[in-house]
């Protein structure tokens, strides 16, 4: 009866890597964009944002991984890696770029 699903591929897989990183990111970006409008930033306001983009990007990490751990990227799959490696490096370069500002 369920022969005919399947799990998801290895492109689907490294495409959902992204997502983690790729949305920690774009929380990082609203902030940005919304913090110039606060008369005082609250450092707890700060420290979560910059907790949430560290945390995708480990998360991303963490995910990518584990399917090359279990599987063999070929093909279109390869693509869908560096571009999950891209958003994981975004996302990490925003996180250390807030908790270590002079580096």
């Amino acid at each position: 009866m369920f022969e005919s699903v399947t799990g998801p591929n290895v492109s689907a897989r490294l495409r959902s890597a992204a997502i983690p990183p790729i949305a920690a990111f774009l929380v990082a970006q609203v902030y940005v964009g919304l913090y110039p409008l606060l008369t005082r930033v609250p450092a707890a306001l700060f420290w979560t944002i910059a907790l949430i983009t560290g945390a995708g990007a480990v998360a991303g990490i963490v995910l990518i991984a584990r399917v090359a751990r279990h599987e063999r990227i070929r093909g279109v799959a390869v693509g869908w890696l560096v571009a999950a490696a891209g958003a994981v490096y975004l996302a990490g370069r925003l996180f250390v770029a807030m908790v270590f500002p002079w580096l």
